[in-house]
């Protein structure tokens, strides 16, 4: 993925929140690196954090608006259509799930484990 995007695993542009201008999406520490989290640098707003879920050893991409994106289980399946970019976090060799702005606040669709 490094080879497609320079700035993988880290930091990932999109339009994250409509509005047609690029977002940036990054996952940031505090100094003594025991809280990650990812920073949404939205083009219209101050910076907000998605606070959610331990981000140590993610990796964030793109979603691209229109993807589909599959998630729950055989017995629970979900499907969602992006409207907007989406910010895929994925756990090296683990989880993934993708956060999307649904109205005025952020959510997340869980896709694997």
């Amino acid at each position: 993925k490094r080879k497609e995007n320079p700035d993988y695993p880290y930091i990932s542009f999109g339009d994250y929140n409509g509005d047609g201008k690029q977002d940036t999406a990054a996952v940031v520490t505090n100094d003594d690196k025991t809280e990650f989290r990812i920073a949404l640098l939205l083009s219209d707003a101050k910076p907000q954090f998605w606070k959610d879920d331990v981000m140590t050893n993610a990796a964030l991409s793109t979603t691209p608006r229109g993807s589909a994106v599959e998630a729950g289980d055989i017995d629970h399946p979900k499907k969602i259509f992006l409207n907007i970019d989406g910010i895929n976090v994925e756990y090296f060799e683990q989880a993934s799930f993708v956060v999307y702005q649904s109205g005025k606040t952020f959510k997340r669709i869980q896709q694997g484990d």
